[in-house]
C-alpha cells in the first residue's frame, strides 16, 4: 500500500509485514514518525518511502508504546528525537534484550530470518511522558496522551487534526492481542477513547476505523472478560491468563 493522506499532510502506510500501521506527520520544515517497524531493514525500507513523499528531516520518532514490531526499527532514525511513555522506556531498556532473545528462540520465525533480529539494537524512547506531552512542529501541534492502561501498561494516542493514532489499543482485521494487557482496565481506556475521539482512527494494524468500530471492540473485550468465547481460543486463553493475574 501507498501513504494514504488522512489529512493536510497527515499520512499513514499500511505494510504488508504484521499488517502494521506507521504514521507520518509533515510541518513546514519537519517530519514526525509514527513508529519504526520491528527491524532495522524494515525501518530502512520505511525512510526511503518517507523520502518519496517529502526531503524534510525526520525530528521527532514516537513510539505508541513498546511491542518490537512498533519500536525495533529505532536506531535507525539517526538524529531523530524519540518519544514515548515513561514505561515504554523502562519496559525496553529492562526487557528489550530480553524480548530481542525471544524473537531468536521463536519457532514461528524461519531460521533464515533471525539474522534480522540478531541486529537490532534497542533504542528506547529518549524523551518520556506520563500523561499528556505536545510536540509542536513550529506551523502545528501534536497531541500525545496516556489515557490508560489497556493493550500494555504504555499505550499512548498522538492526535493531530481531526486524526487519531491509537496504537494497539485499537486492532482492525484481527482480534486484540492479550498478552501484556490489563484487561478489564482496558474497556474504560477505550470509553475514554470514544469519547474524545474524532473519526478518522489509525490503529496499530489493519484498516483505518472510526468511533464506532471502536464501540464495538470495546463490548467484544467486554463479552469475551465475562466468559463468552468472542475470539478464537488463543487469544482468550491470553486474557484468562491475564484475568487470573
Amino acid at each position: 500500500m501507498k501513504w494514504q493522506e488522512l489529512g493536510g499532510r497527515i499520512f499513514r502506510r499500511r505494510y504488508e509485514s504484521l499488517d502494521l500501521n506507521v504514521g507520518l506527520i509533515l510541518s513546514a520544515t519537519a517530519a514526525l514518525v509514527i513508529d519504526s517497524r520491528a527491524t532495522h531493514g524494515q525501518a530502512d525500507e520505511l525512510l526511503a518511502d518517507i523520502r518519496t513523499i517529502t526531503p524534510l528531516p525526520v525530528t521527532h520518532l514516537v513510539n505508541t508504546h513498546h511491542h518490537w514490531d512498533h519500536t525495533f526499527g529505532n536506531s535507525r532514525f539517526g538524529d531523530a528525537e524519540i518519544v514515548g511513555h515513561t514505561r515504554c522506556r523502562t519496559t525496553l531498556t529492562e526487557r528489550g534484550e530480553q524480548m530481542r532473545q525471544s524473537l531468536l528462540d521463536a519457532d514461528w520465525i524461519p531460521s533464515e530470518a533471525k539474522h534480522h533480529f540478531e541486529a537490532v539494537e534497542i533504542a528506547p524512547p529518549v524523551t518520556t511522558f506520563d500523561h499528556t506531552m505536545t510536540i509542536d512542529l513550529v506551523d502545528r501541534r501534536v497531541e500525545l496522551r496516556h489515557p490508560g492502561r489497556g493493550h500494555t501498561d504504555n499505550d499512548i494516542l498522538i492526535e493531530v487534526d481531526d486524526v487519531l493514532f491509537a496504537g494497539d489499543l485499537v486492532e482492525e482485521g484481527a482480534p486484540p492481542q492479550f498478552g501484556d494487557a490489563f484487561p478489564t482496565e482496558w474497556l474504560d481506556t477505550l470509553d475514554l477513547l470514544i469519547s474524545n475521539a474524532p473519526g478518522t482512527i489509525v490503529p496499530g494494524h489493519g484498516d483505518v476505523v472510526d468511533p464506532d468500530f471502536v464501540r464495538s471492540q470495546r463490548d467484544q473485550i467486554a463479552r469475551a472478560i465475562a466468559g463468552e468465547a468472542v475470539f478464537p481460543e488463543p487469544i482468550m486463553e491470553q486474557l484468562r491468563r491475564r484475568l487470573d493475574m
